[in-house]
């Protein structure tokens, strides 16, 4: 492990109380047990969205392992950032386990390194049926799919491109743009005359935003 800086002063010894995550696999077959320990080491960094690390013998092995079953766990700087192995027979008699054998695997929490990740946000399942509908509208040649969805992202719960058409029945220099969009209320159920209102509300902030026509 990187060293740690101690955070006793003279006066008074304090103990290390860095995190850590460990994780013990129990059973009667110790090649079974280490191989399958590995695997979940193995796919931890992608479940875990941290930096990934390989897998080496160092130097020396952690002092609870066996010495024939024992792996560090190295990130791309070099630095180990855990260790896995078969507990020893010592070990094992020391700690009070009842099976035959044990791996272990230990990881240093702060030595992960975080991915880049999305910002997330917890959403409520929605307590009420939304309801689907299309539209097609006509618009100017230069209006984006991310211009109508930014238009519209307050009056809908969802929305989605379907297809755009240039032809005959379109005007020169515009085009058709087909969309979905989900309409819903915290309240309840939409009537008919809600959906037609919500709408409408909708079609005229196109047009006004963006001078959208119905097709």
């Amino acid at each position: 492990m990187k060293g740690e800086s101690h955070p006793s002063v003279p006066e008074e010894t304090l103990p290390l109380q860095g995190r850590r995550l460990g994780i013990a696999l129990a059973g009667d077959l110790p090649i079974v047990l280490f191989r399958r320990l590995k695997g979940i080491l193995t796919h931890l960094p992608r479940f875990g969205r941290v930096a990934d690390w390989t897998f080496t013998r160092g130097e020396m092995k952690a002092p609870w392992a066996d010495r024939n079953a024992w792996l560090d766990l190295i990130n791309e700087q070099g630095e180990t950032v855990g260790r896995m192995g078969l507990l020893s027979p010592k070990a094992t008699v020391a700690s009070g386990v009842r099976q035959l054998f044990v791996a272990v695997a230990e990881l240093d929490v702060e030595m992960l390194i975080p991915l880049p990740s999305r910002d997330n946000r917890f959403t409520h399942l929605p307590q009420f049926p939304h309801v689907e509908q299309d539209l097609s509208i006509v618009v100017d040649e230069d209006v984006s799919w991310s211009d109508i969805e930014s238009a519209i992202a307050s009056h809908v719960r969802r929305s989605e491109f379907v297809e755009e058409y240039r032809g005959s029945q379109v005007p020169e220099g515009m085009k058709s743009l087909m969309f979905r969009f989900w309409l819903a209320s915290d309240e309840g159920t939409l009537s008919a005359e809600e959906i037609e209102r919500l709408r409408n509300r909708l079609i005229k902030k196109l047009g006004h935003t963006l001078d959208a026509g119905l097709r």
